[in-house]
């Protein structure tokens, strides 16, 4: 059983995500992502376009589908990109915004050139996920409401709804690509198994050393029961004893106390 080291991955992680092929066009990043020039795409296709213009932005030979899907990940590293740097430029120090361009319009633009070169656009571009505006909306609506709390770790926002604003498009049996920490990516209802599409685990079904199957990380959680076992369980409210994060409803164990903790304070810029 794999499990998520969500705590530890940091957001630069998951901008960079595994190249993909097929991402498309830089066509609809809009403010400070917009200026970010064409090197985040492949082989010179027309880079900044207006968004209507989908021939111009695609590679040469490129379909439509392609640019529809480099238009929906534009869209998502745009608005990942700017509440991320948002959160960095409100809550961090000097030094975490200064490793992260020195003003957020410089932010935007290079995390948005790193997100451009994702593993998600192949399934994008294949039609197998698709872009959900009304998670991409709470997405962002979570990330701004994190810019003035500055009270959580940005990898919970970022795992539980901006990347879950990508809905799997294969049923139980379709044909998947396993991507390392991405496995439900194209999957409608599970994760990606040897190459398929499997459900998820459930309540109650133990969840270390299972190959390839997952806990609903939205749901269900692999609580690990200290003694090399596991079973798929509800989140561990704070307070809660704790072993790992991932068991955690905050996805923070807090090490002092061994308990279930908000991720406050300076933790939200760990990930920065």
């Amino acid at each position: 059983m794999k499990r998520y080291a969500v705590a530890g991955l940091g957001f630069a992680w998951i901008l960079g995500l595994p190249a993909c092929q097929g991402c498309g066009s830089r066509n609809g990043v809009s403010d400070g992502a917009a200026g970010n020039d064409a090197a985040a795409t492949d082989g010179g296709g027309g880079g900044g376009g207006d968004a209507g213009d989908s021939g111009a932005a695609t590679d040469a030979g490129g379909t439509s589908a392609d640019s529809g899907a480099g238009n929906a990940l534009a869209e998502w590293c745009a608005t990942v990109a700017a509440g991320a740097c948002g959160v960095i430029f409100s809550c961090c120090d000097a030094a975490a915004q200064a490793d992260n361009g020195g003003s957020e319009a410089a932010c935007e633009s290079m995390l948005v050139t790193d997100c451009m070169g994702s593993g998600i656009g192949g399934p994008l571009a294949a039609g197998t996920t698709v872009l959900d505006p009304a998670r991409l909306a709470d997405c962002d609506a979570q990330l701004t409401a994190l810019a003035a709390s500055c009270d959580i770790d940005v990898n919970s926002v970022l795992f539980l709804t901006c990347l879950r604003a990508f809905v799997g498009q294969q049923p139980e049996g379709g044909t998947c690509t396993v991507l390392s920490d991405l496995e439900w990516l194209e999957c409608a209802d599970g994760t990606c198994v040897g190459g398929t599409c499997q459900p998820w685990l459930q309540s109650g079904d133990d969840c270390v050393g299972v190959a390839g199957q997952q806990c609903d990380l939205v749901t269900l959680r692999c609580i690990d029961d200290g003694l090399g076992g596991g079973t798929c369980g509800a989140p561990l409210a704070d307070g809660t004893a704790c072993i790992n994060d991932e068991a955690c409803v905050s996805l923070y164990c807090d090490p002092a106390t061994s308990q279930c903790a908000p991720s406050s304070g300076t933790l939200v810029c760990n990930s920065f």
